[in-house]
């Protein structure tokens, strides 16, 4: 069930991803994604400081600033990528936007 908090998309987003910008991403759908491209990530044992913060530096850049992506951020900070369900995560992923 979403609790209803939202991002919203910048301006880079439009430009880089094709996404208008403050379109507004559920929160609970941004933090499975994050999650669940960090386990990706980290699929092969080891998530490297630098690959993480490219990612974190890419949603900064994505996301406009608000208390809700400042949440997001701190959940993928702690984030135990290493035990993650992948599965799980996927299956928690929905939404009603067309994909390119």
């Amino acid at each position: 069930m979403s609790s209803g908090k939202t991002v919203a998309l910048s301006k880079y987003a439009q430009h880089k991803y094709g996404i208008a910008a403050q379109s507004l991403i559920d929160f609970e759908v941004g933090v499975n994604c994050g999650c669940a491209l960090l386990a990706i990530a980290g699929a092969d044992g080891q998530l490297a400081e630098a690959e993480f913060q490219w990612y974190i530096d890419e949603q900064e850049m994505v996301a406009v600033d608000s208390e809700a992506f400042q949440e997001y951020i701190e959940i993928l900070r702690k984030f135990d990528w290493k035990n993650a369900n992948l599965e799980e995560l996927l299956s928690q992923i929905k939404f009603n936007f067309p994909l390119n």
